[in-house]
């Protein structure tokens, strides 16, 4: 299994904080929260990963010079944001002929990854993706996931005023090789999100993983803020 983690974004809604800062560096008890995925990561079976740039390049490419992990690491640089389906659609080339771990570098959460591939690794053989996800207590502002009674998605609703649901996607995926095989038989032109133009195609074969631990898209000013002021331990 490969990793994919998604780091090029600008961070509107965390400026100024990220006018000279990309939001996958800004710290968490001092620690940039990229060094807490990396190291969840490590603690998994997963030995190599991707990471787009493009956003502050200069500021990730530096904190990577100096990495010291036991991960085999490869930049896929973009001189300008594709969008989260851009990005895997036009790599699927270094992907494919295994499962892949897709997550964004602006979540920070204290479960571990290895808990969440325990989940992707027992699904039932229909399973294509495995989808982590998290209780909010601002579903207008999230994606949120319908789920049926065997706990399979059957829709994400993107960011409507009208849900109540509380079940919010953590844009934490594990694709199987079967589903990046039908990824690429997909007419993948017009594909620039991940929730919009690929996970469609999945419904009803998407496994959900509901965290109850703590769970912050830190994308977001406030929540940035409240995981700055955790008293909770990183754990990874």
């Amino acid at each position: 299994m490969k990793a994919l983690i998604l780091a090029a974004g600008r961070g509107e809604r965390l400026k100024p904080i990220t006018n000279k800062t990309p939001k996958c560096l800004v710290k968490i008890k001092g620690i940039p929260l990229l060094e807490v995925i990396l190291k969840k990561i490590e603690k998994t079976k997963i030995k190599e990963i991707f990471i787009n740039t493009c956003y502050l390049e200069d500021r990730v490419l530096d904190f990577f010079s100096k990495y010291k992990g036991n991960l085999k690491v490869s930049f896929l640089r973009e001189k300008k944001l594709k969008g989260t389906g851009g990005t895997l659609i036009n790599n699927l080339n270094l992907f494919t002929g295994q499962d892949l771990l897709v997550l964004h570098a602006d979540n920070y959460f204290s479960e571990s990854l290895k808990s969440f591939l325990k989940i992707h690794e027992r699904r039932k053989k229909n399973i294509f993706i495995t989808l982590i996800s998290f209780l909010t207590d601002d579903p207008k502002n999230c994606g949120i996931c319908e789920i049926n009674s065997e706990n399979i998605v059957t829709n994400i609703f993107e960011k409507d005023e009208n849900q109540t649901n509380k079940i919010a996607n953590g844009a934490i995926y594990f694709f199987s090789k079967k589903s990046l095989n039908k990824i690429k038989k997909m007419n993948t032109r017009n594909i620039k999100d991940i929730v919009l133009d690929i996970l469609p195609n999945f419904y009803g074969q998407i496994i959900n993983y509901t965290s109850k631990k703590l769970f912050l898209d830190i994308g977001v000013k406030k929540n940035y803020l409240k995981a700055k002021k955790t008293n909770e331990k990183i754990y990874y």
